[in-house]
C-alpha cells in the first residue's frame, strides 16, 4: 500500500472517530453548537431518527459529551434536605452503563446547591458539584473541578472552588470560571502542568444556575458578568491578575458569547436582540431585532436564532447595515426549550414532545417524538442524544436517537 494511500486511510479514520465526538460545551470552545464533522446523520437520513434506547437520570442531566462510543454527562438530583450530584457514563450504542462516580451526597439544609457539566480536557472528564450550609458551622462537599479518568470513573484530582463553570479547552490551555465570597474569576491554566498562569476578578457573580461557560476564540476570552461582556487576551497580561482589554455594556443580561473560527465578530443575544460585536474593539457592528430572547448556532455563513415560536436564520457577514433583518424563518410547532444544534447539514431544535429536524434552509425534515420536555441535546456519531423530562423536573431521560 502506497504512502499516500495509507495516509488517506488515516485521515479517513480520524476523522470518523471524532465525527463520534462531543467533547465541550456547544461544540468547541467557541460554543458554536455546530459539530462540523458530523457525517453519518444527514439530510438523507434524519427522517427515519427513532429512540434507540433510554436510561434515568434523576431529576436533573447536564449537556451530553461523546467519546470513544461512550456518552457521559453529570446528574443531580435536589430534593428535600439530600443534594446528590454524579457523572455517568454509557455505551453510546446500547444504553448499557459503563459506570458512575459520586461528588456529592449532602443530607441537611444548603444554601448552596450547584453543578458544573462535564467536558474534555485531554483525555480527561472534568466536572463540578457543590453542595454548602453557610452558619456558624459551615459545611460543605466541594469537587470543582474534579477531573476524572473516562475509562473507568475513576477521580484523579479534584479542587475545592465553591462553585463553577464547565472548563473549556483551547490552545493548550483550560479556562474556567469560578465563585468565591463575594466575587468571582476568570483562571487560565497550562493543560499539562495545571499551573494557574493568570486570573481576572470581577464583583458581580453569573447566575449560579447558569453556570455560564467563558467563550475561547483565537486568542481572546470573553465572559459575561450581569450584563456586561468583557474581553481578555487569552494569552495574559504578563502578570498573575489581568484586567479585561474592552467591556460593553449591553444593558441586559446576554448569553455566553458565540465566536466562530475566522470570524473579526463575536455574537450574543440579550433581552430582545442578536447582535454583532467586533471582537478587538467591543463595538456593536450590527443588530437584528427578535422580540424575545432567543438561542444561537452557528454554522459556515449562517447564524441561526430560535426565538419564542421560530427558527431565524442570519447571514454571519451582517447585511452591510446597522440592523439587519432574518435571511429566512421558520414556524415551529411549539416554543424551543433547547438550543438549537447544527450538524451534517441538519438544524436541531427542541419543543415539547419533539426535536424538530429541518435543513440548512430551514426547510422541515422531520418531528422526531420525545417524551416531556427535551432540555440539552448533542449530535455525534450518527446520533442524537436528549436530555428530557416531564415539566415538573423530576424523572430526567437520557435517549439516543438514531437511525432506525
Amino acid at each position: 500500500m502506497g504512502t499516500r494511500v495509507r495516509r488517506l486511510l488515516g485521515i479517513a479514520l480520524v476523522s470518523a472517530l471524532l465525527s463520534g465526538c462531543w467533547l465541550q460545551v456547544g461544540f468547541d470552545s467557541g460554543h458554536t453548537r455546530f459539530n462540523d464533522l458530523e457525517d453519518q446523520l444527514t439530510a438523507q437520513n434524519v427522517a427515519s431518527l427513532e429512540a434507540d434506547w433510554s436510561v434515568g437520570i434523576l431529576q436533573v442531566g447536564s449537556e451530553p459529551m461523546a467519546s470513544g462510543g461512550r456518552v457521559f454527562l453529570v446528574t443531580s438530583s435536589d430534593q428535600a434536605e439530600v443534594k446528590h450530584a454524579s457523572v455517568r457514563a454509557w455505551s453510546a450504542a446500547t444504553g448499557a452503563a459503563a459506570w458512575a462516580t459520586s461528588l456529592v451526597d449532602f443530607t441537611g439544609p444548603a444554601d448552596l446547591f450547584a453543578t458544573a457539566p462535564a467536558s474534555f480536557v485531554g483525555d480527561e472528564l472534568w466536572a463540578g458539584a457543590s453542595a454548602a450550609l453557610f452558619g456558624p458551622i459551615p459545611l460543605q462537599q466541594l469537587a470543582f473541578p474534579a477531573r476524572l479518568d473516562p475509562r473507568d470513573g475513576s477521580i484523579l484530582d479534584s479542587e475545592t472552588s465553591l462553585l463553577g463553570s464547565p472548563a473549556v479547552e483551547a490552545e493548550g490551555l483550560v479556562v474556567q470560571t469560578g465563585a468565591g465570597f463575594g466575587n468571582w474569576s476568570v483562571s487560565v491554566r497550562d493543560r499539562i502542568t495545571l499551573t494557574t498562569l493568570w486570573s481576572a476578578f470581577f464583583a458581580i457573580p453569573p447566575p449560579i444556575t447558569a453556570a455560564y461557560p467563558p467563550t475561547v476564540a483565537e486568542g481572546q476570552v470573553f465572559v459575561v458578568e450581569d450584563h456586561v461582556l468583557h474581553a481578555l487576551l487569552l494569552a495574559g497580561c504578563g502578570a498573575a491578575t489581568c484586567t479585561p482589554v474592552w467591556s460593553v455594556d449591553l444593558g441586559s443580561q446576554p448569553s455566553p458569547a458565540v465566536a466562530p473560527v475566522g470570524d473579526d465578530e463575536l455574537f450574543v443575544v440579550d433581552e430582545n436582540e442578536l447582535l454583532a460585536i467586533d471582537r478587538t474593539t467591543g463595538t456593536i457592528t450590527w443588530r437584528a431585532p427578535l422580540g424575545t430572547r432567543g438561542r444561537l448556532a452557528i454554522s459556515g455563513d449562517t447564524i441561526y436564532v430560535t426565538t419564542a415560536d421560530s427558527l431565524q436564520a442570519f447571514a454571519r457577514s451582517g447585511c452591510g447595515a446597522e440592523t439587519c433583518t432574518p435571511t429566512g424563518t421558520t414556524s415551529l410547532g411549539a416554543v424551543p426549550t433547547t438550543d438549537p444544534v447544527v450538524a451534517g447539514g441538519v438544524v436541531y431544535v427542541g419543543v415539547p414532545g419533539a426535536i424538530e429536524a429541518l435543513d440548512a434552509a430551514g426547510a422541515p425534515l422531520a418531528i422526531v417524538p420525545v417524551s416531556g420536555i427535551p432540555r440539552q441535546l448533542s449530535v455525534a456519531g450518527g446520533r442524537v442524544f436528549v436530555v428530557h423530562d416531564p415539566g415538573d423536573g423530576t424523572n430526567a431521560t437520557l435517549t439516543s436517537l438514531a437511525p432506525g
